[in-house]
């Protein structure tokens, strides 16, 4: 559950503007382009074909996101998630960002879960993350800056 709470969040990871993939960009200017909160907006995954299968999240609870992600300046992060019966789940952490790969540490955590943003805008954050089970499967997370 944690680690499906992470991904969720990832961020909403939060940028604020576009940066390309290349592995020889300042990661810098990622880092301070994600600091701000995200809303989780659409999940899905990637087809055989490479084509994206996204459906859009609604609220389970009334006036509550189901999924924020908080990335802040000093390297950490908060997540704030509703499951069916209304309860809040917190998590914190910190995370870093290398090229483009996003990777995020729960608190108390040893090792950390990465993904990789595959888009990054002023209002966008999509990233893909691999299926811990089925290696071959890619999940998508979509997030929009609040």
């Amino acid at each position: 559950m944690k680690k499906s709470i992470f991904y969720l969040l990832m961020f909403v990871l939060s940028f604020g503007f576009v940066t390309s993939c290349s592995s020889d960009d300042d990661d810098s200017g990622a880092t301070q382009s994600i600091v701000g909160k995200w809303n989780m907006t659409q999940v899905g995954y990637l087809m055989e074909d490479n084509e994206e299968f996204l459906i859009n999240i609604s609220q389970l609870c009334p006036g509550k996101n189901f999924t924020e992600v908080e990335f802040f300046a000093d390297g950490t992060f908060k997540t704030e998630q509703y499951e069916e019966d209304c309860i809040q789940e917190i998590t914190t952490g910190t995370y870093s960002i290398e090229g483009d790969v996003l990777t995020g540490f729960e608190l108390g955590e040893q090792t950390g879960d990465s993904v990789l943003i595959k888009e990054l805008t002023s209002t966008k954050l999509k990233i893909y993350s691999l299926d811990e089970e089925e290696e071959d499967e890619v999940f998508i997370l979509v997030f929009t800056r609040l």
